[in-house]
């Protein structure tokens, strides 16, 4: 059984997974996995500046170091290493599940506490929900921060179990590797601390949080860099205020119910969810709130006395949700490769209920449709990751307001070569967001390339009076000029594309992206 519980989970993984060796850099991969930087492995710059300049993860950024040195530019190597890592969380869960089933005060998750503990990590294992995180090589950062994670709270049950201050010591070291992954990991120390309180039933959570000590000032520390980061480098848009705070908790709210939701019915996912209507539905959403409330409080109540599993899973969950409420003024959108840590909890709470009352044999059955069935709707998806083409044109079948994705497809078709495929995508865009002006300033670069410079000008003339990055509009001006014999001109137009998108490199993607474009474009001249 010991030997099936890690095998059978390592199986399943690469059988779903093993679609991404042939799959390419997709979306943010170029910008945050590739480059100087991690090609030429700059340890100084890694752990001493913002290495892809608006995050600093020198774990994540050493992995990608690995990469580059064992696999080149070949993007099969950094999948592999993503369904590696997700191989080894599945081992490090398999054991931190048979610790908390096995220190149940329920009998019978005690007693099964081996198979249950399988079960329930088939279920995260092949839950749809992972596929991004996996098939993602930008969501290296995601993967590493829930190894760490793990590897924290099975080293924290091994202190526990033996005393030994090793243990408590490599706990604490790991907290700080996760932390360094990436920021969603910032409630581990809470989790330890409601780990402890849970395993030493006789214990008052005053000496849980003494032991903790460690763990949260580490995390405050990691947590204070990670702030003062994002406000300098334009990953925050604003400065924190009670009003934005307010004004993000009905979104807040939701966050918790959505991935339950998701969880317990894993179709249509995408890269991107619209929580544009949370608000329009106030009276929804609040009904969803004071329900999901009553059911946590009373599992908290009833559990806390006992120190019972679903407790510790309920509370672990809610903490867990924690940096992706977005209630500080981030930009992180409501995505599956943000859900791992709160799966973590969220899988064995659902199907809590199921492992204490089902009988047996039909728990076997079940439970053996319910993981083929997520198996078939994970190997399904993998696909959906192989391209720019694939990710984008899904996201926008799945939900026609996904505006970013219509908006990345586009711009990967403009990539590609394919003008006319792009044109069409933006002249969509430009239906459902009037005051985007893309439509305009990519139709006169396609009438630049075929020489028609007197529709250039005017479509050009219609992207200056719109909503358009003025380096996008230099860059095309540059390219008429050039056209037009003008070299002059048109590296003088390139200096103020530059300039523009120097401004806006923080905290526009593109504005990296075509930066290179823009000095190679130079040296050229």
């Amino acid at each position: 059984m010991r030997l099936l519980a890690v095998v059978l989970p390592l199986f399943s993984i690469a059988v779903v997974y093993a679609q991404t060796r042939t799959h390419a850099f997709v979306w943010d991969d170029t910008l945050l996995s590739l480059g100087t930087v991690y090609s030429s492995c700059e340890f100084k710059t890694i752990f001493t500046t913002a290495a892809n300049s608006f995050e600093y993860l020198p774990v994540r950024d050493l992995t990608l170091c690995v990469d580059h040195a064992l696999f080149g530019e070949s993007p099969a190597g950094f999948h592999f290493q993503n369904v590696l890592l997700f191989g080894v969380a599945v081992t490090l869960l398999g054991s931190l599940y048979r610790v908390i089933f096995s220190a149940s005060p329920h009998e019978r998750l005690a007693r099964n506490a081996r198979w249950f503990s399988l079960l329930v990590v088939m279920v995260f294992a092949m839950h749809p929900l992972q596929v991004e995180p996996v098939a993602f090589i930008t969501a290296r950062n995601a993967l590493l921060a829930l190894v760490f994670m793990l590897a924290t709270l099975v080293s924290y049950a091994r202190f526990v179990e033996t005393n030994k201050r090793g243990w408590y010591g490599l706990s604490v070291i790991l907290v700080a590797f996760a932390l360094f992954s990436k920021a969603t990991a910032i409630p581990v120390a809470l989790l330890v601390v409601i780990f402890d309180f849970y395993l030493n039933r006789d214990a008052a959570i005053t000496r849980s949080l003494l032991r903790g000590l460690p763990h949260i000032a580490i995390t405050a520390a990691a947590a204070a860099i990670h702030i003062v980061i994002a406000s300098t480098h334009g990953a925050m848009n604003t400065a924190p205020t009670i009003a934005e705070f307010i004004g993000r908790l009905p979104r807040a709210a939701f966050i918790p119910q959505f991935y339950f939701y998701k969880f317990a019915w894993p179709l249509n996912q995408s890269t991107e969810y619209i929580m544009t209507g949370v608000r329009e539905q106030n009276a929804l959403v609040a009904l969803g709130t004071l329900v999901f409330a009553l059911v946590c409080g009373a599992i908290l109540f009833r559990g806390a006395r006992m120190r019972s599993a679903g407790a510790l899973l309920c509370a672990g969950y809610l903490v867990a949700l924690i940096p992706i409420l977005n209630l500080l003024p981030t930009y992180p959108p409501v995505a599956d490769r943000y859900a791992q840590i709160p799966l973590v909890f969220l899988a064995p709470l659902v199907l809590l209920p199921a492992l204490i009352w089902l009988p047996e044999k039909f728990l076997v059955a079940a439970s053996t449709v319910l993981v083929a069935t997520l198996g078939w709707l994970s190997f399904q998806q993998v696909p959906t990751w192989k391209s720019d083409e694939t990710i984008f044109t899904h996201a926008f079948e799945v939900d026609s307001r996904a505006l970013v994705s219509l908006e990345n497809l586009a711009h990967t078709h403009w990539y590609r070569g394919r003008p006319d495929e792009s044109l069409v995508a933006f002249k969509k865009l430009a239906a459902e967001r009037p005051s985007d002006g893309q439509y305009a300033l990519f139709s006169a670069w396609h009438h630049t390339r075929q020489r028609d410079f007197a529709a250039a000008q005017e479509s050009l003339g219609v992207a200056r009076r719109m909503n358009v990055a003025r380096y996008y509009v230099h860059m095309v001006q540059a390219e008429i000029l050039l056209a037009q014999e003008n070299r002059s001109g048109a590296i003088r137009e390139l200096k103020k594309a530059k300039a523009d998108a120097a401004r806006r490199f923080q905290r526009d993607s593109r504005a990296r992206v075509y930066t290179m474009s823009i000095n190679k474009a130079l040296k050229q001249l």
